[in-house]
């Protein structure tokens, strides 16, 4: 079976049937994982799964890297990083200060 996020959020908008949804929608955390398996080397593993279990907690605030266990960014950054690449992820950078907005233009 070949589920994507696009298929998942038109069988929502059509039946908003949360367990139909939900079916479907661990399919596709289950192919994430088979493909962690495949790709990522060994040493990253617990860490892309433990990543993909918090991400969703943490949308709509800023990521703290305190709130997934006692691991430290030093391990997780470089597996954000490589979900970012395989596009599960985009992360959003908070702009500190602009100092100039005319060179924006």
């Amino acid at each position: 079976m070949v589920v994507g996020l696009p298929e998942i959020v038109a069988n929502w908008v059509s039946s908003e049937q949360p367990l139909e949804v939900g079916g479907k929608l661990s399919t596709l955390v289950d192919t994430y994982q088979q493909d962690f398996e495949r790709y990522a080397k060994k040493s990253q593993l617990k860490y892309l799964n433990l990543l993909l279990q918090h991400i969703p907690l943490q949308i709509g605030k800023k990521f703290k890297f305190q709130g997934i266990g006692e691991y430290r960014k030093r391990e997780l950054a470089p597996c954000l990083e490589l979900m970012e690449k395989a596009h599960i992820i985009h992360m959003i950078y908070q702009l500190r200060e602009v100092k100039n907005v005319s060179k924006l233009y």
